[in-house]
């Protein structure tokens, strides 16, 4: 299903861009994505048809002769978002390859593989009216603080909360002082060590250092964010420095 050119998300300002992201599962543990796809865990089945009705619906740009060509999306304007398939493996990667969409992928869900897949997608990639060239970015898990010291140490309560999640405890995030109190079993300290794999730790040069790094090992386009601490606090913080280690929003 062709889009249509004039509709763009890509403005120059980041404060006025909106982008729309697109994955097959609803995210969380499986009960949480059963939950969410009326009691079923979802498939691809019906994925890549999906996401081109959803393509369509937003550019506009249904086939006149379609049965759903009267279905319009709304409110209607004269962009549309920007969309990105993500993925963790190289499923979502092929298929925005396939489509001529951006694609995302998630390194913080998945530290294996990921370079292979993002240069794989760019290789494979297929020009569409919405996107000539391919666009990549990599989603990194941060915990960024003041020194490496103090960042390994905030960095105690997604190491609990990872590990909970592999005995299938879905808890709320432990808070700083539940993961200090939490001992550990040697094998446990090796969950958490591979667990650690998916996340950038340290002060803002450090953090700054890693970023670059796997921009230039995935060849990624941009890279985004995610931080999760025992505290709302101590999340503002690590955006906080890593915006300053980049200079955002500077002129």
């Amino acid at each position: 299903m062709p889009g249509n050119p004039g509709h763009s998300g890509r403005v120059g300002n980041l404060d006025e861009r909106i982008d729309l992201g697109v994955g097959r599962a609803p995210g969380g543990d499986q009960t949480t994505a059963m939950a969410m796809s009326g009691g079923s865990y979802p498939t691809a089945d019906n994925f890549p048809e999906q996401v081109q009705y959803l393509v369509a619906y937003l550019d506009d740009a249904m086939p006149a002769g379609h049965p759903f060509a009267k279905v319009k999306a709304q409110p209607m304007g004269p962009t549309a978002p920007e969309v990105w398939l993500l993925g963790s493996s190289d499923y979502s990667g092929a298929l925005a390859a396939q489509l001529g969409l951006r694609f995302a992928f998630a390194h913080f869900i998945s530290a294996d593989g990921g370079d292979g897949v993002m240069r794989d997608y760019k290789h494979r990639y297929q020009p569409s009216p919405r996107e000539a060239e391919p666009h990549a970015l990599l989603t990194v898990f941060v915990i960024c603080a003041e020194t490496d010291a103090e960042a390994e140490r905030r960095a105690m309560s997604i190491d609990l909360r990872r590990l909970n999640m592999d005995y299938g405890i879905n808890s709320q995030v432990p808070s700083q002082q539940e993961a200090e109190a939490r001992a550990y079993t040697a094998e446990e300290k090796q969950r958490i060590a591979y667990n650690r794999r998916r996340v950038v730790i340290g002060k803002p040069e450090t953090v700054k250092a890693r970023l670059l790094a796997l921009q230039a090992q995935f060849e990624a386009d941009e890279l985004m964010m995610i931080t999760i601490t025992g505290d709302y606090r101590t999340r503002l913080e690590s955006y906080r420095l890593v915006a300053e280690a980049f200079e955002l929003g500077k002129p």
